[in-house]
Formats: structure tokens, sequence, C-alpha cells
């Protein structure tokens, strides 16, 4: 993200893959990629392919992808990229927030009421209090508030610390994609807290691995 307001944090375990090796005698290993480039290898992937990713040695300088399998039409392939080391010493760390406002809810019906408020403007307004949770975007062509509770949404947890009254305001366009991956969990958790960035996060497996998203509000 260019403008350095959101941040995207993917985890994956062990587990999740079919087969995982680890060979060096460090106990951990750090690389980093482009997101530009690491883009344009997973658009390469076609329905039902196996995807291999490997590295060679203790301080390599590109990461292979292995495409193969998954039927006719699908082309097998191998792409590399380069790799950059990073110095574990400056390395971007994400602290930990307790947050005031936790929020489970439908993906689907999170997504739904972006989708929305962004028909009438460029930034929303989120407002939450011991009742509920509410959301207002204004622009050229008029107003929409909506409002979610318990008896609105079916399954949404919602806790909030004692008489605490938030309101904050994101750029509508990030908070769209942030919630547009429905396929991925049927639930999202939504964690907000004044001055700190707001959480999305989708929980992907059983084993703990996640895909977190951090968007910074907007300064009025």
């Amino acid at each position: 993200d260019n403008s350095h307001i959101c941040l995207f944090e993917l985890q994956l375990n062990k587990g999740d893959f079919e087969d995982f090796k680890f060979s060096t005698k460090k106990d951990s290993s750090v690389i980093a990629v482009t997101s530009a480039a690491l883009e344009k290898v997973l658009a390469c992937y076609q329905s039902g392919q196996k995807l291999d990713i490997s590295t060679k040695g203790t301080s390599p300088t590109d990461l292979s992808f292995t495409f193969s399998g998954g039927g006719n039409g699908n082309l097998d392939k191998s792409i590399s990229i380069p790799v950059h080391h990073a110095d574990g010493e400056t390395l971007l760390t994400i602290p930990s927030v307790e947050y005031d406002v936790d929020i489970t809810i439908s993906a689907k019906s999170l997504s739904t009421v972006m989708e929305q408020l962004s028909l009438f403007g460029d930034r929303t307004t989120i407002k939450c209090n011991s009742e509920s949770i509410s959301f207002k975007c204004s622009g050229g062509h008029g107003t929409i508030d909506i409002s979610l509770d318990d008896d609105t949404i079916d399954d949404m947890e919602y806790a909030i610390v004692e008489e605490l009254e938030l309101s904050q305001l994101y750029n509508m366009r990030f908070m769209r994609l942030l919630t547009s991956y429905v396929t991925l969990r049927k639930s999202v958790y939504v964690g907000l807290k004044d001055d700190s960035p707001l959480s999305i996060r989708y929980g992907l497996s059983d084993k703990k691995s996640y895909l977190q998203f951090y968007l910074a509000p907007c300064i009025e």
C-alpha cells in the first residue's frame, strides 16, 4: 500500500501444507519478496494445480514456484523470483493490541454493508456503543446510515468496554477491499480501539492460520 495506511499479515502453519520441510540449521529463516512479484506468480495458478514453493541453501537468491497437474488445459510451469534478505532487527513488528470493541460477524453480511456504503461516499464513520454498531457514509448523492445489532444480524457477537462510545473514520475503498474475502471463512473478526488501526481477521483453518489486515483511521 503506497499510502502506508494498510498492512496485512498472513500466517500459514506446517499442517496447512501437504508436505513441509525445513532443513537448515537455523531455528528460523527470513526472506522477503515484493508483493508485486508474488501477485504475478499466483496469477499463473490454474484450478486444481499443485503448487510447490522452495528455496535452496541458507542464503537463497531466488524463491522458486512450480505449478503442476490439474487436468487438461493446465500448463505446467516453473517460476523464480528474486528474494531480499531481511535483517531480523529491522523487521516490521505488529504490537499486540487489546481491542476495546470486538465484533464477530458473517463475512458476507459485513461485505454487503461495505458494498452499500461505498455507493454514497469515499469515507465511512463507524460508531460503537453499548447498544449497537453504526456506519455512516455521505457524498454528493446523499447519506446512508446502517446499524447492526444482535437482532438484525444472526450469529453476530459483539463486546465493548463498559460505557465506551467510539467513533472512527475510515477510507471506504480499503474497507470494501478488506471485507471482500467472503470465501475464506463464514465469519470474520473486527477489532477497534481509539487511536489504533482497525483489525480485520479471517481464520483460515483450525491450526491457527489466519489472514489479518490492519487499517489506520483517517485524519479529519
